[in-house]
Parts: C-alpha cells; sequence; structure tokens
C-alpha cells in the first residue's frame, strides 16, 4: 500500500499496476501524469474513442466503481478487445504483463518489494503472452489475454465468472477452442483491397464469438450469440448495422467458407 511521502520509479508503479492490479499504483500514476484522476480518465475516453470502443466509460483509472455525468465506470468485452489489441502493439506492454515476479526497491532502498503476476496462464502451456487480470463485486473475476501459436494471435475475454479459477479455466477454453478450429488464410482476388499478407485474429467471450479478419488495416467484426444467431457490431452505439466487403477464411477443417457481410457465414 502506498502512503504519503513513498518514492516509487514510474517503471516500478507500472508493474505494481499491471501485475498486482495496485490500486494505489493507478491513482498515483494518473495524478502524475494528468494531476488529477478526473484528468486522467479524460484522456482514458478520448483514447478509448480513438480506437472504437463506443460502449466504455472510464470514470475510475484503476476500474473501481464510479459515476460521472455521463454514467458509470463501464465495459464491454468487445470493448476490451481492442483495448487489448492495441496494447500488446506496446514492446513495454508485453514486456511488464508478460514478467511472472518482480522484485524493487524505493527511491530511497529502504523498503523492497516483490511482485507476483495474477495472470496464472502465463505459467501454462497455452500460448498465453500477456493479460491483465480484473475484479470487483458487481464485474466477478475477469480477465483479458492475448496468446500465439504458430504465428496465429487470437484474444479472449472473459467477465462475470464466478471464481479466478474459473475465469482462468474460460479462458483456456476459448482459445483452445479458436487455435483449434481457425487458421491463417491467404487468399485474394482480382479486385479485392486487401495486402498479400493478411492476419486474422478471433475473439472469444463467453456467450458471443467475435472474428475479426484484419485486412490492411480495416478490422471486419462477425459475431454469433448463444442461440448461433448474427449480431451486428456498429461503429457507435447509435448505429448497429455494420456494412463490410464480402470475404473467405479456411477453418480448421481446411474447409473454404464464404462470408457475406449481410448474410454472415455461408
Amino acid at each position: 500500500k502506498l502512503k504519503e511521502g513513498d518514492k516509487i520509479s514510474v517503471r516500478d508503479l507500472l508493474y505494481g499496476l499491471m501485475l498486482r492490479s495496485g490500486n494505489d499504483a493507478a491513482v498515483a500514476l494518473a495524478e502524475a501524469i494528468s494531476g488529477s484522476v478526473e484528468g486522467f480518465c479524460k484522456l482514458m475516453n478520448e483514447k478509448a474513442r480513438e480506437i472504437g470502443c463506443y460502449n466504455t466509460n472510464f470514470v475510475t483509472p484503476n476500474g473501481l466503481d464510479g459515476a460521472n455525468e455521463k454514467g458509470i465506470h463501464a465495459t464491454t468485452a468487445y470493448d476490451l478487445a481492442l483495448i487489448m489489441k492495441y496494447c500488446v502493439n506496446n514492446d513495454k506492454f508485453l514486456e511488464i504483463t508478460s514478467t511472472s515476479s518482480y522484485s524493487f526497491s524505493d527511491l530511497s532502498g529502504e523498503s523492497s518489494y516483490t511482485l507476483n503476476n495474477k495472470n496464472s496462464l502465463l505459467k501454462e502451456n497455452v500460448g498465453v503472452i500477456s493479460g491483465k487480470t480484473g475484479y470487483t463485486s458487481k464485474a466477478g473475476y475477469c480477465l483479458s489475454a492475448t496468446a500465439l501459436r504458430n504465428d496465429v494471435q487470437l484474444i479472449s475475454v472473459v467477465l462475470g465468472s464466478n471464481t479466478t479459477k474459473e475465469r482462468f479455466s474460460d479462458a483456456t477454453t476459448l482459445l483452445n477452442y479458436g487455435f483449434n478450429n481457425y487458421k491463417k488464410s491467404h487468399q485474394s482476388t482480382k479486385g479485392d483491397i486487401m495486402n498479400s499478407k493478411k492476419q486474422k485474429i478471433a475473439i472469444f467471450t463467453v456467450g458471443v464469438l467475435l472474428v475479426f479478419s484484419i485486412i490492411s488495416g480495416l478490422i471486419l467484426p462477425y459475431l454469433r450469440n448463444k442461440d448461433n444467431n448474427t449480431v451486428g457490431q456498429g461503429n457507435s452505439p447509435q448505429e448497429q448495422k455494420i456494412v463490410v466487403p464480402d470475404f473467405q477464411f479456411t477453418d480448421g477443417d481446411g474447409n473454404t467458407v464464404n462470408f457475406d457481410s449481410f448474410k454472415g457465414v455461408e
């Protein structure tokens, strides 16, 4: 627990924040950067909108419950997946969140600390290279994680688990499903707007399957709910209909699957 007068480097605070979900570290960093929690949350919301998170309202820097004039502190599995996709492009983020254990001393040298990462999937042989745990009494046990196997990277987001064991189990199940059923497909025809290199990232959440095909930086979302009905994900809460080009991908059995932007998978 940080107390008035403690002197900790920004680097060490970041490890405390990401490995142990240090609420005090989050507040200290927010105040150091913006002068206040409110000012920092404004920056958080601006960045969230910039990367496409239209159903997120950050009120606190540490994820604890709060409210402002725009509503309660809240987000969605979809938005958290977009945030993780953004974060994994930052080498420092990957370095910190992939660390199993970290030791440091305060700037005075009088106190020493050892932090163990709460993300136990880093120790499992499931390919997880980064992730962030979370918990509140209302949100339950949560986990956003990314895994890499055979040059395919997937992101899973689990919210509302009853126990910490359950969130890790659900995340592993979702990631295994993705790796077992999807693979990269390099496929193009004349007139398609795409690179020769196409990367597909599947984001799996409890109750809803999100498959993203990243084509020249364009995110093409395809959603199915638990009843196997196609669900649209718009660019804003007011725009719930997606308009994306048709494309194909190859499933885990080697079958070519056609995706129609209005009909879904055929």
